[in-house]
């Protein structure tokens, strides 16, 4: 006993993109539907040209009367673009002298600045004094200390064990 199926067909018909596999026929109807379009279109648009006292104008080839404007509108648009152009670098830059402004409001004096005061404490500072400051390591606060005082010209002094001290500049 062979069982028979029934082939089950789709009610929606399935649609393909325009171009292959269609064939001949299909890209004729499409052709004919766009210009149905466009004919509808110009009828839409003749009522609104004869309301507006205009003329309907349609698509020709560019004449010499319709160069003029043309070559205005190209000016008019490179002196839009220079325009543009000079207003995004003077943007760029205040926009830049803002974040700046902003950023020394923001934020108080930097930890090189605390550093450098500490050390030139009567008594200096000691590693464990600078770790409990900036919550730093002790070989961080070693390098702080000897980048800070190559940065101002002098050698930071070892004034004991673990304490030091940087002389005015």
């Amino acid at each position: 006993m062979a069982k028979t199926t029934k082939k089950q067909t789709s009610s929606t018909p399935t649609t393909r993109p325009a171009g292959k596999g269609r064939g001949r026929a299909a890209d004729k109807q499409t052709a004919a539907a766009a210009a149905t379009a466009r004919a509808e279109a110009n009828e839409k648009a003749e009522p609104m040209a004869q309301a507006t006292g205009g003329e309907l104008k349609k698509a020709t080839a560019p004449s010499d009367a319709a160069a003029e404007p043309a070559e205005q509108l190209q000016a008019e648009a490179e002196r839009a673009e220079k325009a543009t152009a000079a207003e995004a670098e003077q943007t760029a830059e205040g926009k830049k002298a803002r974040t700046r402004a902003r950023a020394k409001k923001a934020r108080g004096p930097a930890k090189k600045d605390r550093l450098v005061q500490l050390l030139r404490r009567e008594n200096g500072a000691t590693i464990e004094e600078l770790m409990a400051e900036f919550g730093w390591q002790a070989h961080t606060c070693r390098g702080a200390i000897s980048i800070a005082a190559k940065q101002l010209g002098v050698t930071a002094e070892r004034v004991e064990k673990g304490r030091y001290w940087l002389p005015p500049a």
